[in-house]
């Protein structure tokens, strides 16, 4: 598929709701965790479906953690044995939805434990080093509310306003937001780290937001526009380049920047780019991109000598992700809502279907 029609296609999947891609998450110990169709068929915007845990190439299922709606897995805890989801329930009358933030143990005998549920829609949540849920949610007046969930008592305190995005960094403790201010007509966002214990910010980029940069953050799904490396140096942004001419120039797909907070310097990698994830170890950089009017493809960076090498077998690839050091997720639309995921080792360039 071409770039241009992935940045295109999701936003009818996603329009009017926040919510996350059936994208593999990786967990602590090296499994992953996604949502299958009890005929083990696989979507990346999946309504229905049980949790998976991926070891290895086999699927081992979580029978009490299903889908009632859209959703997706958000995150893993520190010590691999809980993982966050959110769905989406339909109430009794037409048009309410209730979005359900639900937590389970990784066992087969698990029983699911709704955290929160929300008439606001969850746009991501992580657990806390101090044993809470940082949770994003849409906020009718403002970008974004984060809020922190006492999972104990399900008192939610206010953390900070105007929030498009988070990222907790591998302490579980710093963490990364992207902010937006409105100044006048315009529009501004800016990447600030939250100091643990003393809640110090350091503005580490900002950039303009758009009419097309505010609309890809509000309806995409958060993974596919930004990612801050393990250490916390790198972050990788996906906006829309955009020259202050009027009538506005509107380019038709998102170019994709590096940015170095300890040399405070930023790198456009492509013009055209999305979906950027650092790798496990913070080596490598992967991402979509496309040559002018050809398929989409995955790439890798490597962040240390900036090589960048095309993925083999990836042409077409709507949707990528790191099942390990050196391992890959691509996603590939497989017809009637349906899509192919595969595994692609890096070092060998062996491809295994997981599902379709």
């Amino acid at each position: 598929m071409k770039l241009r029609a992935v940045l295109l296609v999701l936003p009818l999947f996603l329009s009017g709701c926040l919510f996350s891609a059936n994208q593999p998450v990786l967990g602590p110990s090296g499994d992953s965790a996604l949502f299958l169709a009890d005929d083990g068929t696989y979507s990346l915007f999946a309504e229905a479906g049980t949790l998976r845990i991926l070891k290895g190439n086999e699927f081992i299922s979580i029978p009490a953690a299903t889908l009632s709606g859209p959703g997706g897995v958000l995150d893993w805890a520190l010590d691999g044995t809980r993982i966050l989801y959110s769905t989406l329930e339909e109430g009794v009358d037409f048009g309410a939805y209730t979005w359900l933030l639900c937590r389970v143990d990784v066992s087969a005998d698990a029983v699911t434990d709704v955290v929160l549920q929300s008439d606001a829609a969850i746009a991501r949540a992580a657990f806390a080093a101090d044993g809470g849920i940082l949770v994003l949610r849409a906020a009718e007046e403002s970008f974004g509310l984060l809020e922190r969930l006492d999972p104990a008592t399900g008192v939610l305190e206010r953390v900070a306003d105007d929030v498009i995005g988070f990222r907790l960094g591998v302490d579980r403790e710093t963490l990364t937001l992207v902010v937006g201010e409105k100044v006048g007509s315009l529009a501004r966002a800016h990447v600030v780290r939250v100091a643990a214990g003393t809640g110090e910010r350091l503005e580490l980029a900002s950039f303009l937001l758009n009419e097309q940069t505010l609309s890809a953050y509000s309806l995409l799904p958060h993974g596919f526009l930004w990612d801050v490396d393990p250490s916390g140096r790198f972050v990788a942004l996906s906006v829309y380049d955009q020259v202050l001419v009027s009538p506005a120039y509107e380019d038709e797909v998102t170019a994709l920047y590096l940015i170095d907070t300890q040399e405070a310097t930023s790198l456009r990698l492509t013009r055209m780019g999305i979906a950027p994830s650092f790798s496990p170890d913070g080596s490598s950089l992967l991402y979509l991109t496309s040559s002018d009017g050809a398929l989409s493809y995955a790439a890798v960076r490597e962040i240390a000598t900036g090589a960048t090498a095309r993925v083999v077998g990836s042409n077409g690839a709507v949707a990528c992700s790191w099942l390990g050091p050196r391992a890959l997720a691509l996603a590939f639309e497989a017809g009637n809502d349906r899509y192919r995921l595969i595994r692609v080792d890096l070092e060998t360039g062996e491809a295994t279907v997981l599902a379709e």
